[in-house]
């Protein structure tokens, strides 16, 4: 619920957007088909983690209530489809401030956002080094793959980003190099690296990969999980092997067309997993771990908070500019 909490005046302002976010959601799950078996006595957790509850990621998620959060994650995708198929062009440059996001930037980040909920949900090998050493070779692969495809593929990037970023197989080997180098540094006694890295351009980037730019990833890899017992840390890098991958996936270059795609690529594998799937927690290398109901829940908060983002702007009175 914490994006449902965002910008609120005070402690008890953002509890009563939640409760009234999560009334609404129980509402919706119930007609929708859903039962609940739940106390009425309400318990408020102080937690800091803002992703989530200190038990959600380790409560199974029964199959009829999957199916009821999908449908209604799929009403709350149509209603804002329609608000937005509506749209005059220059409405989709319209800014909530000078500085602020326009309604096309919003859209971009909500068919990000589901590029990463699919990405938390995919499930991670039990043995943290087969797990590294495997994110690593998906990398290799999909930069291979598109290096003979030719592909520059934009992405939405991280908020600070504050758009889209231009992704080639080269940019991405660079990107990854300079993250190992710097997770090594640390395991000599330097700094932790930064949890999000910044993603401009460098001369080179749209030069061709070869197997020597393969092979230094993999020595960088393997120096890495040389380290790790003294400096376990440097498992991090394992979910930027994977974020960086799917850097390289060519979804539709229009936002709109982009959201719908990336939408419907999450709504099919949350219906894709069995009860086992569901009860699974991903356990990451590093130590992290989410789960099927955590990264739905999150989504389920996730758009109705954009939705009213962009009705916001849409009510502004600002000036067209290209975003």
């Amino acid at each position: 619920m914490q994006p449902a909490s965002e910008g609120s005046a005070s402690r008890e302002d953002a509890l009563a957007k939640v409760r009234m976010l999560a009334a609404e959601h129980r509402a919706a799950f119930e007609r929708l088909g859903a039962t609940f078996e739940v106390d009425p006595d309400e318990v408020v957790i102080d937690w800091q983690d803002a992703w989530g509850t200190p038990l959600a990621p380790f409560v199974p998620l029964r199959p009829s209530l999957l199916r009821a959060a999908v449908a209604r994650l799929n009403e709350l995708d149509q209603e804002l489809d329609a608000s937005l198929s509506a749209l005059a062009g220059a409405d989709w440059d319209r800014r909530d401030g000078p500085d602020g996001w326009s309604i096309r930037m919003v859209v971009d980040h909500l068919a990000s956002s589901c590029g990463l909920f699919l990405l938390r949900v995919e499930p991670w090998p039990l043995d943290a080094d087969d797990a590294q050493a495997g994110a690593l070779e998906q990398l290799v692969d999909r930069v291979a793959l598109t290096d003979r495809e030719g592909r520059a593929i934009e992405q939405f990037g991280w908020n600070a980003e504050n758009g889209r970023v231009r992704w080639t197989p080269r940019k991405v080997v660079r990107v990854v190099r300079e993250l190992q180098e710097a997770w090594l540094e640390h395991g000599a006694g330097g700094p932790v690296p930064p949890e999000m890295g910044r993603h401009a351009d460098a001369d080179g980037d749209d030069g061709g990969v070869d197997e020597r730019d393969l092979s230094a990833l993999r020595r960088g890899d393997a120096e890495l999980r040389r380290v790790v017992p003294t400096h376990p840390r440097v498992r991090d890098i394992t979910f930027w092997y994977r974020y960086y991958r799917d850097r390289l996936i060519p979804w539709p270059n229009d936002e709109l067309e982009r959201w719908r795609a990336m939408r419907s690529a999450f709504r099919d594998r949350l219906l894709s997993f069995d009860e086992r799937d569901l009860a699974s927690i991903r356990l990451a290398p590093h130590g992290g771990c989410t789960s099927v109901r955590q990264q739905l829940a999150i989504a389920l908060a996730h758009v109705p908070a954009h939705a009213a983002q962009i009705e916001q702007i849409r009510r502004a009175a600002t000036t067209p500019s290209r975003g």
